[in-house]
């Protein structure tokens, strides 16, 4: 209702609400969050975030939230981050936003080399070039990733032969299919739970 009714004296509370382990109450939070579309949310989002923060929902309130102040919060944020997934999720929040304020960290993403258990960051580069008509040398090798990445799920999707889909070997194109909860085991089979895990 907060959100609905623009009142932003409740964007505090809102953005207190993310600190708190309850799944569902972190999405709708995020979910209020970014229908205010405002700098107030993106500063304070900011704000509340470190490096070794579960950053998924709040990264995810700046991905959607499309005021150039969310742009800078991002990069700001990348230039910090030490942490390779984190890195990954905001590079894809950066990629949403369509600026080319935001190629300079993208290209140096790019760069570096990427493995990610979150995002297929083949499409995601691949998808962000071609939207924003940016070209780059990896065009064509992304998109052939991505499409054998798709080919190959496909193939398992109907059950066609061939090596089963591992999560710990980055060769064989693996996509989870089921929601992992933040409390669920890891699906990468460690033992931990999955917000502790891959999805930290």
């Amino acid at each position: 209702m907060a959100s609905l009714l623009k009142m932003e004296k409740y964007v505090p509370l809102l953005v207190d609400f993310m600190n708190r382990d309850e799944d569902i109450l972190q999405e709708e939070t995020s979910d209020a969050l970014i229908a205010f579309q405002s700098d107030e949310v993106v500063e304070a989002v900011a704000e509340m975030m470190s490096d070794s923060d579960d950053i998924i929902f709040p990264v995810s309130v700046l991905a959607n939230t499309k005021t150039p102040l969310a742009v800078e919060k991002l990069r700001e944020l990348y230039k910090k981050t030490t942490d390779d997934e984190n890195k990954t999720m905001i590079i894809e929040a950066l990629c949403h936003q369509l600026t080319e304020e935001a190629l300079p960290e993208i290209e140096q993403f790019a760069k570096e080399g990427y493995n990610s258990y979150l995002v297929e960051v083949e499409n995601l580069l691949y998808g962000f070039h071609k939207v924003m008509g940016i070209d780059h040398p990896k065009l064509q090798q992304w998109r052939q990733i991505a499409e054998d990445r798709e080919e190959e799920f496909r193939k398992l999707q109907s059950g066609e032969k061939g090596r089963a889909p591992d999560p710990l070997d980055p060769g064989i194109p693996y996509r989870n299919t089921e929601k992992v909860g933040r409390n669920d085991p890891c699906p990468c089979g460690s033992g931990k739970k999955y917000k502790k895990c891959c999805g930290a």
